[in-house]
C-alpha cells in the first residue's frame, strides 16, 4: 500500500512515530497518551479500535498460519475477510517472520480479551496459534493462552473448544516432562470427547495418551492407544492421525521389541502418507523414526542421511522439536562410529535447544550423549558432571525410562557406577 507508506514516513519526519526496527512503527509517547485521552472521551472510538484490533490478528494469523503449516487446515477455524488490510505472506518462511514477530502482540491481544469478557476472541486465537506455540513455543505464553481458553470455554459451554484447548494443554506438558498432568488433560479430552461424540479430538487424545506413555517407557500400554488411534482412523480416512500412529507403533516396534523391519515398515508407511498429504511434522517424524532404526542396525551411513534430511527441513520450516531430534541423531551416530569429538558439538547443539524450549527430558538425553562423548574422549570428570546432571533431571521427572535405552535413568545410574568416586582431574 504505497499510500499508507507514504503518511508513515510523513510521521517519522515529524517525529510523531518511532520505527524501532525496518517496518515496525510505534507511536511516540506523547501520541500515545494523546489517543488514550480521545478514546477516553468517545467510548464509540475505543471501541472501534478494540474491533479492528482483534479482526486483524484473527484474521492475519489464519493467513499466516495457513501458510506456515497448510496440514490439517481443515481443524482450525476459518476466519472471513475483513476490512482491515493484511501483510502479505507469500510463503512460509514469510509467515514465520510475522508470527514469530507478532506472537507477543497476539499473546497480549488473547489477554486482553480474556480479562474483557472477549471469550470468541481468546478461543479463536488460541485455536489458530496452536500449531505455531507447538513447534516454536515458547511454552510459557502456549500454558497461558490455554488455561485462559479453558476457562472461557468452560464459562461458556464451548465443548470444541474446551477439547481443543485440553489436547494443546496435554502436549505441552508432555514435551516439557510433566506426564501426570499431561495424561491428566488427555484423559480429559477422551473423556469429553466421548460423551459429546467429537471422534477428531478423541483420536487426538489417544495419540497423545500414546506418545506421554511412550516418553515413560510403558511402552505396551502405548501400543494399545496406538492401534485404537490407528483402526477408528483407518475407519473413518483420517490420514494424519493415521500416520501418527504407525510411527507411534514403529517406535514400540524398534524399543520394545527390536523387531527393526516391523518398525520400519509403520515408519515407511508413515512417510508415504505424509508425503501424499503435505504433512511435515509426520514426515519428519517417520525420519526420525527411519535414522533410529538405521542406527540400531549399524548402518550408520543411512542413519547419518536421514538425520541431515531432518535438520535441514526442520530448519526450513523452523520447527525446533525436530532440529533437537537431529541434532540427538547425529550425535548418537557419530560417537557409535568413533567419532566423540564430532558428536559433542551436536549433543551441545541439541542441549541448547532443550534449554531454550524447557524440555526437560530432552535436556536430560543431551547431558547423557555429552557423558557418553566426555567418556570415549577420556574425560571423565565432565562425563561424570554431565550424566549426574541427566540423573537429577530423570529422578525429577520420576522417569525410569525413556525413549531409548542408553537415556534411561537406569543406564545413566549404571554409568555412574561404572565411573566409580570422583577424582580430582580428568585423565
Amino acid at each position: 500500500m504505497p499510500e499508507a507508506g507514504q503518511l508513515l514516513e510523513q510521521l517519522l519526519d515529524v517525529h510523531l512515530l518511532q520505527e524501532l526496527t525496518p517496518g515496525k512503527y510505534r507511536f511516540h509517547d506523547l501520541v500515545r497518551a494523546h489517543a488514550a485521552h480521545t478514546a477516553d472521551g468517545d467510548e464509540s472510538v475505543g471501541r472501534a479500535a478494540l474491533d479492528r484490533l482483534p479482526d486483524y490478528y484473527r484474521r492475519t494469523a489464519t493467513l499466516a498460519t495457513d501458510v506456515a503449516y497448510p496440514y490439517e487446515r481443515d481443524r482450525r477455524p476459518r476466519i472471513p475477510p475483513v476490512r482491515t488490510p493484511s501483510p502479505t505472506l507469500p510463503d512460509p518462511a514469510a509467515a514465520l517472520e510475522w508470527l514469530d514477530c507478532e506472537l507477543p502482540n497476539l499473546v497480549a491481544a488473547a489477554t486482553y480479551a480474556a480479562e474483557h469478557d472477549r471469550s470468541a476472541d481468546l478461543l479463536l486465537l488460541s485455536a489458530i496459534l496452536q500449531p505455531h506455540l507447538g513447534t516454536r513455543g515458547p511454552y510459557k505464553d502456549a500454558v497461558t493462552l490455554y488455561q485462559q481458553a479453558l476457562t472461557a470455554a468452560r464459562a461458556t459451554g464451548n465443548h470444541a473448544a474446551e477439547l481443543e484447548t485440553l489436547v494443546g494443554l496435554g502436549y505441552v506438558h508432555r514435551v516439557q516432562g510433566r506426564y501426570e498432568e499431561a495424561t491428566d488433560h488427555y484423559r480429559q479430552t477422551l473423556h469429553l470427547a466421548r460423551a459429546t461424540g467429537n471422534q477428531a479430538a478423541g483420536l487426538d487424545a489417544l495419540q497423545g495418551l500414546g506418545n506421554t506413555h511412550l516418553m515413560q517407557g510403558r511402552y505396551e500400554r502405548a501400543a494399545d492407544h496406538y492401534r485404537q488411534a490407528l483402526q477408528i482412523a483407518r475407519a473413518t480416512g483420517d490420514q494424519a492421525v493415521e500416520l501418527k500412529a504407525l510411527t507411534g507403533l514403529g517406535h514400540v516396534h524398534h524399543l520394545l521389541h527390536g523387531a527393526y523391519e516391523q518398525a520400519a515398515d509403520h515408519y515407511q508407511q508413515a512417510l508415504q502418507i505424509a508425503r501424499a498429504t503435505g504433512h511435515r511434522p509426520g514426515e519428519l517424524d517417520a525420519r526420525i523414526g527411519l535414522g533410529h532404526v538405521h542406527r540400531a542396525q549399524g548402518r550408520y551411513e543411512k542413519a547419518t542421511d536421514h538425520y541431515r534430511q531432518l535438520l535441514n527441513f526442520a530448519r526450513q520450516i523452523g520447527d525446533r522439536n525436530y532440529q533437537y531430534e537431529a541434532w540427538q541423531g547425529l550425535g548418537r551416530a557419530d560417537h557409535s562410529t568413533g567419532h566423540p569429538a564430532r558428536a559433542l558439538t551436536h549433543h551441545r547443539h541439541a542441549l541448547a535447544l532443550a534449554t531454550e524450549l524447557g524440555q526437560p527430558a530432552d535436556q536430560a538425553r543431551a547431558h547423557d550423549g555429552l557423558a557418553q562423548a566426555h567418556h570415549a574422549l577420556h574425560q571423565i570428570e565432565q562425563a561424570r558432571t554431565h550424566w549426574q546432571q541427566a540423573l537429577d533431571i530423570f529422578t525429577g521427572l520420576g522417569i525410569d525410562g525413556t525413549e531409548e535405552e542408553e537415556s534411561s535413568a537406569a543406564a545413566v545410574r549404571s554409568h555412574l557406577a561404572d565411573l566409580g568416586p570422583r577424582r580430582g582431574t580428568d585423565r
